[in-house]
């Protein structure tokens, strides 16, 4: 049987991802989704059970830049989840899909080659490369930088 497991830190993005679910899934395969409120990749691994198709994850990206107006909102900004998943995801899946920001490419890199240590069939290829002005013109013009 076919499942999809959502998985968020926040209970907002979860219900929100859940609903999306709802409304774009047939109910057989709605039936199917569930949802973990999990921080990354820990619940997960704790368990030691469940052995995924794919990990798709969409984390916080971009590196804090020194930007204090926005250190502390890891929720949108960091880079330790993307490593982390980077790194700990062999565990879980011979798969993952994550977007990341160029400005965070030292911290991907760094996460990589520690996920080739430990997995020594990793593969990476990129997908493509998208622009994004997600807070990047606010962090690139701050003069503190």
């Amino acid at each position: 049987m076919n499942k999809l497991v959502l998985s968020d830190l926040f209970l907002l993005p979860l219900f929100s991802s859940l609903y999306n679910a709802y409304i774009n899934l047939n109910p057989d395969l709605f039936r199917s989704v569930k949802i973990t409120a999990s921080n990354g990749l820990d619940y997960f691994i704790e368990q030691n059970k469940d052995k995924f198709d794919l990990i798709l994850c969409a984390p916080p990206y971009l590196p804090h830049l020194g930007v204090h107006s926005i250190l502390s909102l890891d929720a949108v900004s960091g880079t330790y989840l993307m490593e982390d998943a980077i790194v700990r995801a062999g565990m879980l899946s011979d798969s993952l899909i994550i977007c990341y920001s160029s400005l965070a490419e030292p911290e991907f890199k760094k996460a990589i080659d520690k996920a080739r240590e430990m997995y020594s069939k990793l593969d990476v290829t990129d997908l493509y490369e998208v622009e994004v002005p997600f807070r990047v013109l606010h962090a690139l013009s701050n003069e503190d930088i």
